[in-house]
């Protein structure tokens, strides 16, 4: 058992040592660091946990809403009182759009309201 243990502590302390020199990124971080950045305070995102841990990154300085399913009922009608500048965060491609993470597109509001 403890050689078993001495030979796994090497692999270990090798990825440990990975992660603190270079921490992998968080694409929900950057999604909140690249609104709060520019400014935009609102916006849509069908996927419940982009919403959460978006606005949780972004100190609630961005709030978003899912139609989908409701977060906060308070995040939501401020959403849509200001639907004509809340951006659309999707996982695919959108006209007028820009790729932020490798999974997330941040597109202009619809152009309905």
């Amino acid at each position: 058992m403890a050689l078993w243990a001495v030979v796994t502590l090497g692999g270990h302390t090798r990825l440990l040592a990975e992660f603190v020199e270079s921490p992998p990124s968080n694409n929900r971080r950057v999604l909140a660091d690249y609104l709060t950045e520019r400014d935009i305070r609102y916006g849509h995102a069908y996927d419940f946990w982009d919403v959460y841990s978006t606005m949780f990154f972004a100190d609630e300085r961005v709030i978003l809403s899912s139609p989908r399913r409701w977060f906060i009922q308070e995040y939501e009608w401020l959403v849509q009182r200001n639907r004509d500048e809340a951006v659309w965060i999707l996982r695919e491609p959108c006209d007028g759009g820009e790729q932020v993470t490798d999974t997330h597109w941040v597109c202009p509001p619809d152009p309905g309201g």
